[in-house]
């Protein structure tokens, strides 16, 4: 069956965005290319899920002009986008419900990109398989928090933990 995954980076206390949506501080702390094993993850996955503020963010200031997924089925979550276009597929829905349908049909993994919106329903749902988390080794003080309150504890087993440049990078694998 196929893995839902939450690959995403975070300052050192937790805020995945600044309060204004700005991710500038994710950008690392060195001119030098490093790999983080990105390229090797993007392959083992062929379906990602967004939001619309992590679309809109991604098209405008993060890959301007280039769509960075190329040959992945993407699905865009979203109250006021509809339809879809070359890139993308607009859903709206319940989106714990739509990832449930998903991992029972052919393919590859799945990642969960961001933001909050899709993020915090798969959490509250333990619908999410593996966890990679890179930290980055800023301190913002203040956004919007990669975990929300939960109910109850999530059990998870740490895989491995890497370092790059001063990040690391954690993953896990629910118990």
């Amino acid at each position: 069956m196929r893995k839902v995954i939450l690959y995403i980076a975070c300052s050192l206390d937790g805020f995945i965005s600044r309060d204004n949506d700005s991710i500038d501080f994710l950008a690392g702390q060195t001119n030098e290319v490093v790999d983080f094993g990105y390229d090797q993850f993007l392959a083992s996955v062929d379906t990602l899920i967004l939001g619309s503020k992590t679309y809109s963010e991604l098209i405008n200031h993060i890959s301007v002009g280039v769509w960075p997924y190329v040959g992945k089925k993407v699905y865009v979550f979203s109250n006021r986008l509809k339809g879809s276009n070359e890139e993308v597929t607009f859903v709206d829905g319940d989106v714990v419900q739509f990832v449930e349908s998903l991992k029972q049909t052919e393919g590859s993994d799945i990642w969960v990109v961001g933001g909050r919106g899709v993020i915090d329903p798969l959490l509250k749902a333990k619908a999410i398989d593996r966890y990679i988390i890179t930290l980055m080794p800023n301190i913002i003080g203040s956004g919007k928090r990669l975990f929300p309150q939960l109910d109850s504890d999530t059990l998870l087993k740490l895989v491995s933990a890497e370092t790059f440049n001063g990040m690391v990078m954690l993953t896990y694998e629910k118990r």
